[in-house]
């Protein structure tokens, strides 16, 4: 009967629309999940910087987390001075080092000194030299000083490197580790921007 095939169309229709509404449509894709928000930064005050003390540093010449103060050191060789050329060759086009993010763009780098000192690398003190002056020369004083004080107080914010076979380091420790020496450098760093360190030229 007419009613009944029209009563017929007219359910199947309703039908239809409900699953367009409670589900996808047939033949699409749900949307892609945003990408993740970077870490929330965590501001340290001035009064907290003014109450670091930095007598537990490490000595810039111990074993743990050494700091070359020249690179005297790489004249040692023709060959010593070609592997760090190479190496800085490496670290100029290392994408991690050149993120747009500037506090990951630390970190990263950071990270590389962490590596290879954990991994006792050929030149675990002259790279954090060499992150320090690049990082000095990419970031304007202030917001170098404030990164590197997160860091220091706030170590478990963001990302950290854990191993970089680009640069060699395939070091592949875990994220902890890492993230106790990146720690070090960092303050190391921020008392050199603040004329605290090293300790032992004060």
């Amino acid at each position: 009967m007419p009613q009944t095939r029209a009563l017929l169309l007219l359910l199947a229709a309703l039908a239809s629309g409900r699953a367009l509404v409670g589900g996808e449509a047939p033949g699409t894709q749900p949307p892609a999940a945003p990408a993740p928000a970077p870490a929330a930064s965590i501001p340290v005050s001035d009064k907290q910087i003014a109450a670091l003390t930095w007598d537990e540093v490490t000595n810039d010449s111990d074993f743990v987390s050494p700091f070359a103060h020249n690179f005297d050191t790489l004249k040692e060789s023709d060959e010593r001075r070609k592997d760090w050329e190479a190496f800085e060759d490496k670290l100029d086009n290392w994408g991690p080092g050149k993120v747009p993010n500037p506090a990951e763009r630390i970190r990263n780098l950071i990270s590389v000194a962490a590596l290879m000192d954990v991994g006792e690398g050929q030149f675990e003190s002259e790279t954090p030299l060499l992150v320090f002056q690049r990082l000095k020369q990419e970031l304007p004083k202030e917001q170098l000083i404030a990164e590197l004080a997160e860091i220091v107080f706030h170590p478990e914010v963001g990302s950290v490197v854990t191993t970089a076979p680009e640069l060699d380091l395939n070091v592949g420790v875990g994220d902890e580790r890492v993230r106790e020496r990146v720690q070090i450098y960092a303050k190391k760093m921020l008392g050199r921007m603040l004329g605290k360190l090293p300790v032992e030229q004060q």
